[in-house]
C-alpha cells in the first residue's frame, strides 16, 4: 500500500464531454513495429474510456499519491459504495497488468 503508481509514458489522457477519462495507448510499443505492421487504415492506438470511479482514480495517479492515499481519497468521495478498498486495489492491479501504470517504491 506504500507504493506509488505512476502513469506509463506512452499512455495519453484525454476527457470526453462528460469529464470521463479516455486513455489512448499504442498498439505496439516498438516504433518500428508500429510503423510497418499496423495497416494504413487501422488506428495506431487503442482507446479505453474509463467510468466514473476509474476516471477519479486515474486523476489521483499523479506520481506522488501512494496506493493508500488513493484508497482514502476514493473512499471519502464514494462513501456509500461497499468494499471500495478492494475495488480500488483490484482496479490498480488491472491498470498495472495492462501496462497503463508502473509502480514506484519511495525511499
Amino acid at each position: 500500500m506504500n507504493v506509488v503508481p505512476i502513469r506509463d509514458d506512452l499512455v495519453e489522457t484525454s476527457y470526453n464531454e462528460a469529464g470521463l477519462v479516455i486513455l489512448s495507448y499504442p498498439r505496439f510499443r516498438n516504433q518500428w513495429v508500429q510503423k510497418y505492421f499496423v495497416p494504413k487504415k487501422m488506428n495506431s492506438h487503442f482507446s479505453v474510456e474509463l467510468e466514473e470511479y476509474g476516471s477519479v482514480l486515474w486523476d489521483l495517479i499523479d506520481g506522488s499519491n501512494t496506493v493508500s492515499d488513493i484508497v482514502q481519497c476514493i473512499q471519502s468521495k464514494f462513501k456509500d459504495e461497499p468494499q471500495m478498498e478492494d475495488r480500488v486495489l483490484l482496479y490498480i492491479r488491472q491498470l498495472h497488468k495492462d501496462k497503463f501504470i508502473k509502480y514506484f517504491i519511495p525511499r
